[in-house]
């Protein structure tokens, strides 16, 4: 067991595999025998020298066979071993040859030192005194060759017969181990062997380190060419010079070059490409940019992504660079070396990303969040002229929506901007806030020079336009504000614009507004009718008040209408136009409909049996989806049938085209309520209105009666939409009857019903049956004269 310890031990020792990776140790085995060969010529020319001298010394004793054949064995064998190292050298294959020529070396050196150890027994048996220390001398001088004749297996196949062959040597002449000369070669043997182990072992690790290196540097230049070759980076090189150098086909390519033409110092190369750059150049006409490159250059200053502008072939380009400066041990400057990348696509990406963050994608307007910036900017800015904020909201923009489509509504909006731009100033700044509403920024705040920027809008965006082939025209109502005279902060001027914007609308649209104080507390007013009409509904404030309808044959009462009324604790009692406009705009009127609708049900429970009862529908109510349920329910829940219920509804219903109101006017027919075309005749598309509904009634607007008798063209008015709704079979009801002439006249032209002050004002709830009472029986009464 302990001789199995020291055998691997021993075998430990003189190995030079196990140091060695196993994907490396062909590899380093081949390099070992080829660095051994190479070494074989100067071997034999120092051992053949070495043959020749001992000739010559002991040429004397060429009568001893022995002597003779031992130094003529030698010198045949260090041919052999020649020989076969220029056969490996000329090997292709040397991976599938490796063991047999190992084991051939190994043999050819354990012979070639198998015969010095016997030619130094044979000298130094027949040697002289002088003859003997100079043998003792040559083996000594044979076992330090092996030291240098790695790898360890062949070193040892040198050393050991040589070593045997000395101590033969000195035995055979008379020493023993006790005597100087044994002692003397037994510890250089030692010495020897452990130089032997550790140089080889430190020169198998080098080679394996060297591999390594040789295996690493071909990986790195096959990733560079594929870098270079695949990416957008290129590498760069320069000597101390500056100049370029081992210029790659990727930076030949980017710089549009070829590669002779870019062996010039870098800065020539920045300096051409951004001759044209427009990157407020300098007086040498450099931009920024590069002139900090170069100046980092001139200076052997490192840099890191530096972005310069360029321009090749004419086209604009952005590089980012990185360098170092080479510094050598003492310490001069050898040049730099770095690496470069095109990045215009991520520049551009970039740069579209930043406009997008400040911009309506739509417009290429500012965005509602820049313009509030660049309002916060113009709001602080004390030492200016002021300036002059512009709101605008396009008027029915849905028109042009849902009649030609959302794709021509955008093409709409982009003319708008185009138009919106083309009246203001370079330093004035235009902005879409969101649909159809923008906003004009100016740097001045005269409220005159804003007026006539405004007006120039108006008149610009309201010209007919042409998009997708299809002419299309709109209006737009704009509200101003100017400061610091209508407010210091951005929110206060965009409140009070939107005021200015909100009065424009009122008046007519298609106008311009200033921002007056009046107007903020007329809304704060309008607030305060929003939230207490919310209230109304708890407290029991609203009334339905009913107008009754005259039949023009027998002057009877034919049907009544609804009208709301509220009881204000304040205000006293308030008209529908006190407060269904502001219903409409807050969004309250759908519930207000809602009462109105179920209040007249409840009524029309009372009414003489076939009389039906009227209330208004406005273009809100009927545009939501909810409006069908809520006359479903409400005449559930009163039993009043549907047949006497009458929603009346003006022509500006029919112009929605997103086909919610029409459908809804049909659901409602199909319960069985009857349908009425309220103030027929004002609108600019009454015809086409008549074509898309089959109404149950028309009513004549009261603008016509007031002036019948007295204008023929009303008067002729009003008997064509007579005519009509007779030919189409439709009641026709006049509105406004305030004079007996009015009656006799439209009841000689065939009108079948009329209201107005002369029959009655629109009374309580309770006090209608009274009247229907009088006034029916007062009719009978004439009937029968």
């Amino acid at each position: 067991m302990p001789w199995t310890f020291k055998s691997s031990n021993l075998r430990k020792l003189i190995s030079d595999t196990d140091q060695i990776p196993e994907d490396l140790v062909a590899r380093v085995q081949i390099e070992q025998l080829t660095a051994r060969s190479r070494i074989t010529k100067s071997m034999i020319v120092l051992g053949s020298l070495t043959v020749l001298g001992l000739g010559i010394v002991f040429r004397w004793q060429f009568y001893n066979i022995m002597v003779l054949a031992s130094l003529v064995a030698v010198l045949i064998l260090y041919c052999m071993l020649f020989a076969l190292a220029q056969i490996w050298l000329g090997t292709a294959d040397k991976e599938k040859n490796i063991k047999r020529f190992k084991t051939l070396l190994i043999i050819q050196l354990l012979i070639l030192s198998s015969a010095w150890g016997f030619a130094i027994v044979t000298l130094m048996s027949t040697a002289n005194d002088p003859e003997q220390l100079l043998v003792f001398g040559l083996s000594i001088g044979l076992i330090s060759t092996s030291v240098f004749s790695g790898p360890i297996y062949y070193s040892l196949s040198f050393w050991f017969p040589i070593t045997i062959g000395s101590f033969l040597a000195l035995y055979s002449i008379g020493y023993n181990s006790e005597d100087a000369p044994v002692i003397c070669l037994f510890g250089y043997s030692i010495v020897a062997f452990y130089s032997i182990v550790y140089f080889n072992r430190r020169l198998t690790e080098r080679t394996v380190n060297i591999i390594r290196i040789e295996q690493n540097n071909d990986l790195i230049t096959i990733l560079l060419r594929d870098f270079e070759e695949n990416a957008s980076d290129w590498l760069w090189e320069t000597d101390d010079n500056l100049v370029l150098r081992h210029i790659s086909s990727r930076f030949s390519e980017v710089a549009n070059r070829p590669a002779e033409h870019l062996a010039i110092p870098l800065t020539v190369l920045l300096r051409d490409a951004a001759a044209s750059s427009r990157d407020r150049p300098d007086e040498e006409g450099l931009n920024q940019p590069i002139k900090s490159l170069i100046n980092h250059l001139e200076k052997r200053e490192a840099f890191r992504d530096m972005i310069i502008p360029v321009v090749i072939n004419q086209e604009r380009r952005w590089w980012s660079m990185t360098g170092k400066p080479t510094i050598d041990g003492h310490g001069r400057f050898l040049g730099y070396r770095g690496v470069g990348s095109d990045v215009t696509i991520a520049r551009l990406s970039q740069e579209r990303v930043t406009f997008l963050a400040a911009h309506d994608s739509l417009t290429k307007l500012s965005n509602r969040d820049s313009f509030g910036d660049a309002l916060l900017q113009a709001c602080q800015n004390q030492s200016g002229h002021g300036a002059a904020l512009l709101a605008l909201d396009l008027d029915d923009f849905k028109v042009i929506n849902d009649s030609f489509g959302h794709a021509a509504g955008d093409s709409m909006l982009q003319v708008v901007a185009e138009r919106i731009c083309s009246c203001i100033r370079d330093g004035d700044i235009a902005a879409r806030l969101g649909g159809d509403e923008f906003a004009v920024l100016l740097t001045s705040g005269n409220a005159a020079e804003a007026v006539i920027v405004a007006n120039r809008i108006i008149e610009k965006i309201s010209m007919v336009s042409q998009c997708d082939g299809l002419m299309m025209q709109i209006g737009v109502s704009i509200g101003i504000a100017v400061t610091p005279a209508d407010g210091h902060t951005p929110d206060i001027l965009m409140k009070n614009a939107d005021l200015a914007l909100y009065r424009a609308k009122a008046d007519g649209r298609g106008t311009c507004r200033l921002f007056d104080p009046e107007m903020d507390r007329r809304l704060q007013d309008d607030r305060r009718i929003i939230a207490d009409l919310k209230l109304a509904f708890q407290r029991d404030e609203l009334e339905l008040y009913l107008q009754p309808i005259i039949d023009l044959t027998n002057f009877k009462v034919a049907a009544v209408e609804g009208l709301i009324r509220w009881n204000h604790p304040l205000r006293g009692l308030m008209q529908p136009d006190d407060f269904i406009g502001i219903a409409e705009q807050s969004g309250v009127i759908v519930q207000l409909g809602a009462w109105v609708i179920h209040q007249a049900c409840l009524i029309g429970k009372s009414l003489p049996q076939g009389m039906t009862i009227a209330v208004n529908v406005s273009t809100i109510e009927l545009r939501d989806n909810g409006l069908v349920d809520i006359v479903r329910d409400a005449l559930m829940a009163t039993g009043f049938p549907p047949q006497q219920l009458e929603l009346e509804i003006t022509e500006s219903v029919m112009l929605d085209n997103s086909g919610h109101s029409i459908e809804n006017l049909w659901r409602l027919r199909a319960l069985g309520v009857r349908i009425a075309l309220d103030d027929f005749g004002t609108g600019y598309s009454s015809l086409s209105t008549l074509r898309s509904f089959p109404f149950d009634k028309m009513k004549i607007d009261r603008s016509f009666i007031g002036n019948l008798n007295e204008s023929k063209n009303d008067t002729a008015i009003i008997q064509a939409i007579i005519g009509l709704g007779q030919n189409l079979g439709i009641l026709i009801t006049a509105e406004g009857v305030e004079t007996d002439s009015q009656a006799a006249t439209l009841q000689h032209y065939g009108c079948t019903l009329a209201q107005g002050f002369l029959f009655s004002q629109p009374v309580p709830a309770g006090q209608l049956a009274a009247y229907i009472d009088v006034r029916n029986s007062l009719a009978a009464a004439l009937s029968d004269h």
